[in-house]
């Protein structure tokens, strides 16, 4: 019984706070209004086909993005001794099952963080997770382990799969190594995930280098781009879960700060 209800409550939280799932729920409303003959409501019709409509020609993820992604600067040329790398977006039973699959959006983590380890000669530390799916365990860090080896990358690679989420992450690194030695290693996520991910790990007593990747919101934000109406709603969903992320870790007491900026 309680695995049912913190399901539901998860799900209700997810639908909360998707900017999507309210849109789409605005709409069936609107849709059953109108299939009950209700004809009194057409502000409402109105407002919910203006979202739309702003959602599908003007940038509105970027808006929502270029914040974030530019809160801490590009990648830094800076000498460094090792790299953290965390875990996020694959499909995993995609990378368990399929050859070269299920990297998702957030791949050029695992990319920068080989390139990086290969070119430097650097210990690298994945920090991730892992889900349960039909009583099958699934890592994170599959996919990294494999591309590890078939690259034949001479620096270590350690992995740890216990995180649920960023705080975890950092907690784990502080863990894992002393905070000298984290300030001295760069941390690679993607660039809107960088100010939550600094702030849990400063929280943490850590300070490593950003370095952040996998930037969405590149350029002057455009209207009237062929940009499919998914893609806009994924990059205001994957802004809208990053901002709240900020304002649950600041509330929770898990990050340093309400808006993380580079030192």
């Amino acid at each position: 019984m309680a695995d049912i209800l913190n399901t539901v409550l998860s799900k209700l939280i997810y639908i909360i706070s998707t900017p999507s799932c309210l849109l789409y729920l605005a709409t069936l409303y609107i849709v059953v209004l109108s299939i009950g003959g209700n004809r009194n409501k057409f502000k409402r019709k109105l407002t919910v086909l203006t979202i739309w409509i702003l959602v599908a020609i003007a940038p509105v993820g970027q808006w929502l993005l270029l914040p974030l992604e530019h809160r801490f600067p590009a990648p830094p040329e800076k000498e460094f001794t090792g790299i953290i790398v965390l875990g996020g977006g694959q499909r995993l039973e995609s990378i368990q099952h399929l050859p070269f699959s299920g990297y998702g959006q957030h791949s050029a983590r695992i990319i920068a963080a080989l390139s990086l380890s290969k070119q430097h000669n650097v210990p690298l530390y994945f920090i991730g997770g892992g889900r349960e799916i039909d009583g099958i365990k699934y890592r994170e860090s599959l996919a990294i382990e494999a591309l590890h080896l078939q690259m034949s990358i001479a620096s270590p690679l350690i992995i740890d799969d216990s995180s649920r989420h960023t705080f975890d992450n950092a907690h784990v690194s502080k863990r894992l190594m002393s905070s000298d030695a984290a300030s001295r290693y760069v941390l690679i996520t993607s660039a809107a995930h960088m100010p939550r991910a600094v702030g849990a790990f400063r929280q943490a007593g850590l300070s490593p280098i950003p370095y952040p990747v996998n930037y969405m919101a590149n350029g002057s934000p455009q209207w009237f781009t062929n940009t499919s109406l998914t893609t806009h709603l994924y990059l205001i969903d994957y802004a809208a879960h990053e901002w709240l992320g900020l304002l649950q870790y600041y509330a929770l007491g898990r990050s340093s700060e309400l808006f993380p900026k580079n030192n």
